[in-house]
């Protein structure tokens, strides 16, 4: 009797079970690297500022926000154990880092100034820091990409989101959402770790569901040639 296809297949689940393991180890270890960085930086934030020292603490805040940005993006591909070496992956985890950062421009635009004691002294919080709108400009983007059969777009809906909320999860630990017309106390740190952890794999289950939905209705309704590529890397066409 020959065990050859007992131990092939015995191989193959330990290589499967060891894949999943190492996925797990990634995904809690940058998730932890992202909590730390964030906590650094809001240690910064604490430091008596003056002249020389404003204008980088300023900057490095930013450059946190577009840090946790990229990974927080990267980290909805390792959830799914697609490889995060592609091109498009990494162009995608730096344009949501890019953007996660650039939200913080909206202070200029409010001061209509570059004097940072203007950009830090606003009466209110500028219109890119309300989570209600950066919820609906999102929504929008995803169905506009829905309804134009456009996944590339679709897609930078889901970018736009994730930028926004770890920027605004991160603020919210000091001055809470603001969810105009309201403002939410300050997220305890408990609260904005787990958010923070779980985030990317709500975002990835969430994205593989509107895919499948989506596809499932309109195969039954016409003949659209219309390509996606999930998360996974898996592609359908229909």
């Amino acid at each position: 009797m020959s065990y050859e296809p007992v131990m092939t297949c015995m191989a193959n689940i330990c290589c499967k079970y060891v894949n999943v393991l190492a996925i797990q180890l990634i995904y809690v270890s940058i998730s932890s690297l992202i909590v730390f960085i964030s906590l650094i930086g809001d240690q910064l934030l604490t430091i008596k500022r003056n002249a020389i020292n404003a204008y980088i603490i300023a900057l490095s805040d930013t450059l946190i926000h577009g840090f946790i940005g990229f990974f927080s993006w990267l980290l909805v591909y390792i959830s799914k154990g697609h490889p995060v070496c592609e091109h498009i992956v990494l162009m995608e985890s730096f344009i949501c880092g890019l953007t996660a950062s650039a939200i913080d421009l909206d202070h200029v635009l409010a001061a209509r100034s570059f004097d940072l004691n203007d950009i830090s002294h606003l009466p209110n919080r500028p219109f890119l820091h309300n989570t209600s709108l950066t919820l609906l400009i999102s929504v929008s983007i995803l169905a506009t990409g829905l309804i134009r059969h456009n996944w590339m777009v679709h897609t930078y809906g889901w970018i736009f989101l994730t930028a926004s909320l770890t920027h605004h999860l991160r603020d919210a630990l000091r001055h809470g959402f603001w969810l105009y017309p309201f403002t939410t106390k300050p997220v305890p740190l408990w609260a904005y770790v787990l958010s923070l952890t779980a985030y990317p794999l709500v975002c990835s289950l969430l994205m593989d569901i509107v895919a499948k939905e989506w596809l499932e209705r309109h195969s039954m309704s016409n003949h659209l040639n219309f390509k996606y590529k999930s998360v996974s890397g898996d592609v359908q066409e229909v």
